[in-house]
């Protein structure tokens, strides 16, 4: 039985980031974003929220699955236990970003309707060029790029690719925890044999 405190303030500070961040990336689509002149500020922050976001989780995962310096299990069972939570997450969310895109370009659905496909790629800049000229930062996957890209999405690792925002960017926050995931798992594993 786990005796250790639980930090429910922290748990609720980690959710709260997670919704702050999901207000950071959609509040710009709305009108009233540009007429309340305090939320561009607050929005602006988005990126230490997300940071802070990754952060408090390593923290409160080490807090439940470490104990005097061990792993409670070995690192395998971690290394399932969170796959099995990140990767049916990962598909059905990858799927369903396909599907909405091939349905805005069959229906000619806007923002971007003919011209959106799973082939479009999204440079993420906070630089003002990519507001004036978003131009610059438009790409359209050749098949060899596509089924690159396809597998490291299959393979979670997508993160660590360039061309990393494809089919649905905020996909790069699940392939990069699951990077540390298996960091961790191997640290735990290397400090087990010693």
């Amino acid at each position: 039985m786990n005796t250790k405190p639980r930090f429910s303030g922290l748990e609720w500070l980690r959710f709260s980031l997670g919704v702050f961040v999901m207000i950071y990336h959609t509040a710009p689509n709305y009108p009233q974003f540009d007429r309340v002149p305090w939320l561009k500020d607050i929005a602006s922050m988005g990126l230490y929220a997300t940071s802070t976001f990754f952060v408090l989780s390593g923290f409160l995962l080490a807090h439940v699955y470490f104990n005097q310096g061990r792993m409670r299990e070995p690192a395998r069972s971690f290394w399932l236990k969170r796959f099995s939570n990140l990767y049916p997450i990962h598909i059905v969310a990858l799927g369903a970003s396909i599907l909405a895109l091939l349905l805005m370009h069959q229906l000619s659905i806007p923002p971007d309707g003919p011209g959106a496909t799973p082939r479009f790629v999204i440079y993420d800049t906070h630089d003002i060029s990519g507001q004036t000229n978003p131009e610059l930062y438009r790409h359209y996957m050749s098949n060899k790029e596509l089924g690159l890209n396809a597998l490291l999405q299959l393979f979670m690792l997508q993160a660590w690719n360039p061309l990393y925002l494809t089919f649905n960017a905020p996909l790069w926050s699940l392939s990069a925890l699951f990077f540390f995931y298996l960091v961790d798992g191997m640290d735990a594993e290397n400090q087990q044999r010693a």
